[in-house]
């Protein structure tokens, strides 16, 4: 029996309520827009269409999927942030809103700090632990003139942030290294205005807390060791190697991190500039120079 999408939806909010999903209508409406290439408009100017069977079968598989947690931006294969669109699988980490405070502070520091190169020729940006190379590709956009590095241990990764580097047209400007932080550049020989990283800092406690849709990202960019601050110890003492002078280091953080990788920048030889608060009022970037 076919479905109109106006049954295609009653069935679905019914569904995702029985599996505990919050929003449920909301979340019904994105899968069904998504499956047929619609706004959510659409959805209410043709209730009486009828699904095709093949849609019908898709959309059941897509519930199902969400009914077992899988995040939308998975089922989706994409995740909008700052106003882009950024594909994404299982291979890396989904971006946050918050990681926007991230690239808007870099962003900033690097026009006040060299106010003559705002399309930041000559500039050298790193991002340590790209993933699929959001931050990467947004400094790549605001500073069209900017050579990235985008570095991560993970091959999986770095093919999802080569497609998003070609999506957005800044391939020529991102270069992917394979390796775990600092591990294949040679100090010395690579300098740059700005290093920016969004590490793993969940203590690992914390782990077996985490949404369920959450544990299925990658483990390995959501688990900071015992204390949350592993990465920060492995970032931390090598940074001043790697930047020019002025340079910067901006860093995520979890709430509550502030005053320890503060601690860990300062025995590196780092001056805490800035900490900046989300709009939760959570500290979740931190501003080190060199």
């Amino acid at each position: 029996m076919s479905w109109t999408i106006n049954q295609a939806l009653h069935e679905a909010v019914s569904f995702l309520q029985t599996r505990g999903i919050e929003g449920p209508r909301k979340e019904a409406e994105y899968l069904l827009c998504f499956l047929l290439e619609k706004e959510r408009a659409y959805l209410y100017g043709h209730g009486e269409h009828p699904l095709s069977d093949p849609e019908k079968n898709r959309f059941l598989q897509l519930l199902e999927q969400r009914g077992c947690r899988e995040p939308l931006a998975y089922l989706a294969g994409k995740k909008e942030v700052m106003g882009k669109t950024f594909l994404v699988n299982r291979a890396v980490l989904i971006p946050r809103p918050e990681t926007e405070h991230l690239v808007e502070a870099v962003i900033r520091w690097l026009r006040e700090t060299y106010p003559r190169q705002r399309e930041g020729e000559g500039f050298s940006l790193l991002d340590l632990g790209t993933g699929c190379g959001n931050i990467a590709v947004m400094l790549a956009l605001n500073f069209p003139a900017a050579a990235i590095t985008a570095v991560d241990h993970s091959a999986e990764a770095l093919q999802v942030a080569r497609q998003n580097a070609i999506f957005h047209g800044v391939k020529d400007r991102v270069e992917t290294i394979c390796s775990s932080f600092w591990g294949s550049l040679a100090p010395g020989q690579h300098r740059f205005q700005a290093v920016v990283s969004n590490p793993p800092y969940i203590p690992r406690s914390a782990m077996a807390s985490l949404m369920a849709e959450v544990q299925k990202e990658p483990r390995s960019a959501l688990d900071g060791g015992n204390d949350g601050l592993e990465a920060y110890r492995k970032i931390l003492p090598n940074a001043r190697d790697y930047l020019t002078i002025p340079g910067l280091d901006a860093l995520e953080i979890g709430e509550n991190q502030a005053e320890s990788v503060g601690a860990v920048a300062r025995s590196a030889g780092l001056l805490v500039d800035q900490i900046i608060r989300d709009y939760g009022g959570r500290e979740r970037v931190i501003l080190l120079r060199a």
